[in-house]
């Protein structure tokens, strides 16, 4: 994965590559199968995930800049202080930050669409040449990662009609969101009586020219969102925050409790503000270290899971040559119409690895990842997904909104067996959607939901809801969701403190998050740094961290140890340090990886003649002394 700075990922998306695609029997054909398939699918309404959060690089990228001075929320006395010093103070920050904005101008150091932080956390976000990156680095200042957050609901399915907002003086609370994730949270907190104030963060966007659009967020866009939640007409004095704060997304598997948007959350609490966060779509990890997103590791977040239950599934009926699944799953966008024939059965997630589908009904044999092979699939050119989950008793899961364009449908079991044994080429039909009548609230968090521990060890989620509602004509899934019924429940009791509000709500929930033994300090591996050449030396490649995504639906843990301080140097071959290639006090909150350093002109140019080695010092989180690690020896000429 990617970190800020001059430290750059190999390659641009790294968990996606990381799938065990289970390889399994199809089973036995004939009429006792095709007998069996009226069973319904086993499927969960909450989508998994799974992406990565790192953003891909490119000749220009977006940069967050950390500044040293704090936010205005991060003053001990920051709710005490009149509006006209919260105005002084923040227009202090803003000219800081102009000011450094001109000094990198003056160094050749470009930036484009600059936005300023200075209510919930300080800095700046801009788009930077990758090549002025050491430009930023070396006036002191600290690059962070500015990670993608998607929407952490799945597709609402249904026909959408317009939910009545209620009356002026009903609570209300900020919505951050995008596109899809938006729409469907605004009407589950409509539905219920508060009133929403709709803080847009995310579109869809193509991470390549040719690549599929998918919903998301950057950590820059949610910083935003929350300015403008602590500070209403944006003048600096934030005695208009709103009390509750809803946000509907989550970065993946990024759950460090010092991440921006986590420095952000305690600014905002301190500012008077509630952020409700969801834990993610991205199954559960280890006794060690969880999959809790960002900014669910925040201590000042109230962290809601989504509870689930298998009846709260769209259903359709489905024909699929001599198959009849009156009960498959509807997992997204609906249901296909006319008919299509079937493709091969395909297992791939990479779209490269896949004939062309077009027009096609893909049937894809579900393996570890579900969702990342229906979006390959889907690029592929299929007009529709079938996926088709042969082992009995594991379901398939929901697909994240704004990831996957065409309809996704689901069987298990038997029918699944019977589908995957079925001659390409068949013809295959989908016809009347069904929505629950009415939801059964679950009592188990939902196996495709992130569970805790955060990071730092912290016991998260706090809270548990229902995962699924009905509203405006449609269902919607999802952990944002459960923490849209908890930010409503904080609204209504949170009218005059809303940290009172959370109290209460701890207090009364009837869902704990099960006590974990401490596995204690989990060392995080480094892999042998390799020298990297082309005539002279160029840099440094190295791995760091470790990534299993385990079985989700079969209730395999996801494995993952990511470091959370790695510094890099170069040294003499006695050890002496000659260069601290990373800022001050090593890069934070890096994700597993491979990674790949360039060294900078400029070092080149200091080197004398003599043997040199990079030497990288990685710590997981709670590790007491680092990982170390060095490359062979070389020289400089």
């Amino acid at each position: 994965m990617q970190t800020p700075g001059a430290l750059k990922a190999a390659f641009a998306v790294i968990l996606i590559g990381l799938v065990a695609v289970a390889v399994l029997a199809s089973g036995g054909q004939g009429g006792g199968i095709l007998g069996a398939s009226n069973r319904p699918a086993l499927a969960d309404p909450i989508p998994y995930d799974g992406r990565s959060p790192a953003q891909p690089a490119g000749a220009r990228e977006r940069v967050l800049v950390e500044l040293p001075r704090p936010a205005l929320g991060a003053l001990a006395n920051a709710e005490t202080l009149s509006p006209r010093r919260q105005r002084s103070y923040v227009a202090s920050l803003e000219n800081e930050a102009r000011a450094l904005l001109g000094a990198l101008d003056a160094r050749g150091v470009k930036t484009t669409d600059v936005v300023t932080f200075e209510r919930t956390w300080h800095g700046f976000a801009a788009t930077v040449s990758a090549k002025d990156l050491p430009g930023l680095e070396s006036l002191g200042v600290r690059l962070r990662a500015d990670r993608r957050l998607y929407p952490a609901v799945g597709e609402p399915l249904g026909t959408a009609r317009r939910v009545a907002p209620p009356p002026a003086g009903a609570p209300a609370l900020a919505l951050i969101a995008g596109g899809r994730a938006l729409n469907g949270l605004r009407d589950v907190v409509l539905s219920r009586g508060v009133r929403v104030r709709a803080l847009a963060a995310g579109v869809a966007r193509r991470s390549a020219p040719h690549a599929p659009a998918e919903e998301y967020a950057r950590t820059d866009e949610v910083l935003a969102a929350l300015e403008h939640a602590v500070d209403r007409n944006f003048d600096g004095d934030t005695t208009d925050h709103a009390r509750v704060a809803l946000l509907g997304m989550s970065a993946p598997y990024a759950g460090f409790s010092d991440a921006p948007e986590a420095q952000a959350a305690a600014g905002a609490q301190r500012l008077g503000t509630l952020l409700v966060v969801p834990s993610g779509h991205e199954a559960k990890g280890t006794a060690a270290f969880g999959t809790i997103g960002s900014p669910g590791a925040a201590a000042a977040a109230l962290t809601v899971a989504p509870l689930s239950s298998g009846a709260d599934v769209a259903r359709a009926t489905v024909h699929v040559g001599g198959v009849d699944a009156p009960g498959a799953a509807v997992l997204g966008r609906g249901i296909p119409s006319g008919v299509l024939r079937t493709s091969p059965t395909v297992t791939a997630d990479d779209p490269a690895k896949l004939p062309d589908l077009a027009g096609r009904l893909a049937v894809v044999r579900a393996g570890a990842n579900p969702s990342a092979q229906a979006a390959a699939a889907a690029a592929a050119g299929a007009r529709a997904v079938l996926l088709a989950e042969p082992r009995d008793g594991v379901p398939v899961p929901s697909m994240p909104a704004g990831r996957i364009a065409v309809p996704v449908l689901g069987v298990t079991g038997v029918t699944a067996r019977a589908v995957l044994a079925a001659k390409p080429g068949a013809t295959a039909t989908a016809a009347g959607l069904r929505l629950p009548r009415r939801l059964t609230v679950g009592r188990t968090v939902s196996r495709f939901a992130s569970t805790g521990p955060a990071f730092d060890g912290a016991a998260k989620p706090e809270l548990a809801r229902p995962g699924s509602a009905l509203a405006g004509g449609r269902l919607i899934a999802g952990a944002g969701v459960a923490a849209a019924l908890a930010a409503v429940d904080a609204a209504r009791l949170g009218q005059g403190d809303p940290q009172a509000a959370r109290q209460r709500l701890l207090a009364q929930a009837d869902w704990r998050p099960a006590r974990r033994r401490d596995p204690g300090p989990t060392r995080v591996p480094v892999g042998t740094p390799s020298v990297r050449r082309t005539g002279a030396v160029t840099g440094v490649e190295f791995t760091v961290g470790t990534f299993g995504r385990g079985d989700p639906a079969a209730s395999g843990p996801t494995t993952i140890v990511p470091a959370a301080r790695l510094t890099l140097t170069l040294e003499r071959a006695d050890g002496t340090t000659v260069e601290t290639l990373t800022p001050t006090g090593g890069e934070r909150d890096v994700l597993p990886g491979r990674y790949a350093y360039t060294l900078p002109a400029a070092v080149v140019g200091r080197l004398t003649a003599g043997s040199y080695r990079f030497r990288v010092a990685a710590s997981a989180p709670r590790q007491r002394r680092p990982t170390i690690a060095r490359s062979a020896s070389f020289r400089a000429a």
